[in-house]
Formats: structure tokens, C-alpha cells, sequence
């Protein structure tokens, strides 16, 4: 599991900076609960104290987001503390969490820490509890598991990720199709589609990571459950049960109706960009970012751009359980020299002032009240499907799950995406669960 995640961080990194590229207009999206989340109160602003405070990142880079970000932060504290410098300890690759790692169990490392492994640092003795900052009422319920452990709050989930279906409105249009609303209505425009002689859903399954968020997505509308990873922890639920054998059942349904193109074990994430790019296939399951990347690649690649829109996919009742997992997670080295400026400096990142700068053009706000503006139309239809759906945290992907597992329900899927058998399966992943059970790590 925790190799798939670093992938999937690295292939984040790298879209991060593409979107920062990419324009449009500009839509404006607001949730409707009011900002709780305010940068720490003035009392702050008399420390006159000279030091530097040491911030760790992997995905901010020289691009105007990053940078613009970087500074907004920086402005925001020298309010509070005059006379502090800010230091940016920023490593660009999946080397930077090796990196922090070692550092973190030298008994150094960073001040403040942008991470994704709050639960196993945390247990770990390395961060600071801060269940009683007074941004943890705003936090998403879905990212709770990925920022607590044993009942306390380590950290915060300043962006989230999510996954979907986006569509070539153009072709949806031309074929008089509306977005499905229910498991049987994407499965009717699925053959519509094939019948027009265009792929239904492009998948590039050779980048595994694709293939796990899809049969996260197709578990979490199956089971509509939020806790069924805890439900196989405790042996509630079965890995070979209704839950898991009903999302398999799903992918064979697209498989084995030719509603995925015939290479989609054969190629991976950037070329599934080209396919949806270039209107040879109608949709494609993908991450949040999918809307800027698309807008750069119309630009790249000289495709005639359309209208990319974006639904959540939902069971045969039109129910809907949208996974949601953090991107950029932001905790306190608990060993900080100064760490009343760390919980100052992790409060400021939180604020609508500073979080926003982050989520422009790309990510989607951890917390509860924050406004951001998009440049791509789809952005807006992602928020509103989260603002108006029950979320979950991604199943089977943020370490709740045996490794053995997981990869073993990629591996199945891979099978039944061939054609081949998968008898027995399931009941081979529920002996590598049972096996490797001591290895999971709770919220």
C-alpha cells in the first residue's frame, strides 16, 4: 500500500505542475458553511523573538502557485512574529518523505511537516498533538481517519483529493445523452456510446494506481458503507463478501461489455490523456486535476477542446459514496524548539487567506467555509458533488487495509479486465488480510 501511495504522490507532483499552467474562466465555487478557520489571534504579534522556523514540503516548486503561497504564508506569520524567518526545506520527489523520515527519527527534522502519513508518524512518537487547535471542527469527517490516531489530532488535511467520471459533454450531446445519474443509466450510455463506435471509458490500468481509486470507487458505491474497512478489521464484514463481489462484479460488467478499450491493461495515465483528449473515448475515472490537465493537453496536443464535465458514479438507486483522501496533510514535529509558532504557522495555512492561494486552479479544501476559484468549469461540478454527497475516505488506499490485500484485489481486477477466471480470489486476499492484519495501522 505504501508503495502505491508514494507512486500515486509522485504522479500528483507532476500534475500539480502542469495545472498551474492552465487558464480559462474563471468560476468561483463557496461551500456554504462559513469560514471557522481564521489565522491565530494577535497576541501572537508582540513575540519580538529573532529565530527561524523550518517548514518541509515535496509538491511546492518555483511555479506562481507555489511561490505565491510560499509568500502568503510567510506574510501572515510576520504579523504574528516580527522578527522570525520562515526557511522552505522543499525536496521535490518521493525522496523528500525517505528524507523527512530519517530526519524525523534522528530526533531533528522540520518545524512543521506537510505530509500523507499522519497515523504511522504519529505512532511513532514524532508529532505534536493538536486536538485542541480550534481548526479541528472544521476539518472534512471523511479525512478524520488520516489525521488521528488513538482518539487525538496530529494534523490536518489542508487539501483533499477525489475521483470521479469526467465526459466529453460534445459527445454526450451529439448523442443525446445526459449525465447518469444511477449505475443502470451509465450503463445504457456506455452502449450507446460503443455503439457510435467510440470507446465508452478509456482506462491505463499499467499504472496500477489508476485501477486501485477505480475499484475504491466501485466498493464505496457497492457496499455504502464509510466503515467498511474497520468492518474487516473487527470481522464484521468479509473480504469475500457482498461488498467486494458486487464492485468486482462491476468491472466485469464494463470489461466483459467491451465498454473499456481493448488496451487498457497496456497503457497507463498519460496516454489515457490523449485517448479522452483527442474524443477517441467518452470518459475517463480520474482524480481532481483531470480538468487542468485536460486544458494543457488541448493546448499541447493541438486537439479541438470540449467541455470536460465531471459525475459521481452511484449504485442502481442513484445512492452515492464519493471517496475523499487528503493530497496535502500538514501536521508539528512534536521535538520543534518553537512549537507555539509551529501550531501558529499550521493555523495560518488553514486560513482562508493562505489556503486559498494553495487551492487555486488545483486542489480542493480540506475544511469546512473555504472559498477558492477555479479556472475550469468541471472544478465547480467536483465541489458541488462533494458539498451535496455523503464522502468516505478512499477505501483500500490510506493504510487501513493490508498491503497484501490491496494488491492482491489490483491483481484480481487485472484478471477479470483480461477475460480470465477469478475463482477464489477473494477468499485468497481474505488469507493475506487475516495474515498480514498486524501490519494495519488505525486511525
Amino acid at each position: 500500500m505504501k508503495k502505491r501511495s508514494s507512486f500515486a504522490i509522485s504522479i500528483l507532483i507532476i500534475i500539480s505542475l502542469i495545472l498551474t499552467a492552465c487558464g480559462g474562466n474563471k468560476t468561483a465555487t463557496t461551500s456554504s458553511a462559513p469560514n471557522k478557520t481564521e489565522a491565530p489571534a494577535a497576541a501572537g504579534a508582540t513575540n519580538d523573538e529573532a529565530f527561524t522556523l523550518k517548514v518541509g514540503a515535496w509538491f511546492l516548486d518555483d511555479l506562481p502557485q507555489s511561490t505565491d503561497f510560499k509568500a502568503a504564508s510567510e506574510a501572515k506569520f510576520k504579523e504574528m512574529y516580527p522578527n522570525a524567518k520562515v526557511e522552505w526545506d522543499i525536496l521535490v520527489s518521493e525522496k523528500y518523505f525517505e528524507k523527512m523520515k530519517a530526519e524525523l527519527a534522528s530526533g531533528v527534522g522540520d518545524d512543521v511537516i506537510f505530509n500523507q502519513n499522519i497515523p504511522e508518524l504519529a505512532k511513532a512518537g514524532y508529532l505534536a498533538d493538536l486536538s485542541d487547535q480550534p481548526w479541528v471542527g472544521t476539518v472534512l469527517d471523511a479525512t478524520k481517519p488520516s489525521i488521528t490516531f488513538e482518539g487525538k489530532t496530529y494534523g490536518a488535511a489542508q487539501t483533499v483529493a477525489t475521483f470521479g467520471m469526467f465526459y466529453n459533454k460534445k459527445i454526450f450531446a451529439d448523442l443525446g445523452i445526459a449525465a447518469p445519474k444511477n449505475w443502470t443509466e451509465l450503463m445504457d450510455a456506455s452502449e450507446k456510446i460503443k455503439t457510435a463506435k467510440i470507446v465508452p471509458m478509456v482506462g491505463g490500468f499499467k499504472d496500477q494506481w489508476t485501477l486501485s481509486y477505480l475499484l475504491s470507487g466501485l466498493a464505496e458505491i457497492t457496499a455504502q458503507n464509510p466503515n467498511l474497512e474497520a468492518d474487516y478489521y473487527n470481522g464484521k464484514a468479509k473480504i469475500n463478501g457482498p461488498e467486494l463481489q458486487g464492485a468486482f462484479a462491476k468491472l466485469s460488467e464494463f470489461a466483459q461489455k467491451g465498454y473499456l478499450n481493448k488496451s487498457a491493461l497496456s497503457i497507463d495515465w498519460p496516454q489515457t490523456q490523449i485517448e479522452f483528449g483527442s474524443g477517441k473515448a467518452a470518459m475517463l475515472y480520474q482524480g481532481n486535476w483531470l480538468p487542468g490537465v485536460m486544458a494543457q493537453i488541448f493546448k499541447d496536443k493541438g486537439f479541438t477542446p470540449f467541455e470536460v464535465g465531471f459525475f459521481p458514479i452511484a449504485d442502481e438507486n442513484g445512492k452515492i459514496l464519493m471517496g475523499v483522501g487528503p493530497d496535502h496533510s500538514v501536521s508539528v514535529n512534536a521535538k520543534s524548539k518553537h512549537l507555539q509558532a509551529a501550531k501558529d504557522f499550521l493555523a495560518l495555512t488553514l486560513s482562508q487567506d493562505v489556503l486559498s492561494v494553495n487551492l487555486k486552479n488545483v486542489g480542493l479544501p480540506g475544511l469546512k467555509g473555504i472559498t477558492a476559484s477555479y479556472d475550469q468549469p468541471a472544478m465547480k461540478e467536483i465541489n458541488d458533488a462533494l458539498q451535496n454527497n455523503p464522502t468516505t475516505l478512499h477505501q483500500f488506499i490510506y493504510g487501513s487495509f493490508a498491503k497484501s490485500a490491496a494488491d492482491g484485489m489490483v491483481r484480481m481486477g487485472e484478471k477479470i479486465i483480461a477475460g480470465e477466471k477469478a475463482e477464489g480470489d477473494l477468499d485468497e486476499i481474505q488469507k493475506n488480510y487475516d495474515k498480514d492484519k498486524a501490519s494495519i495501522i488505525l486511525p
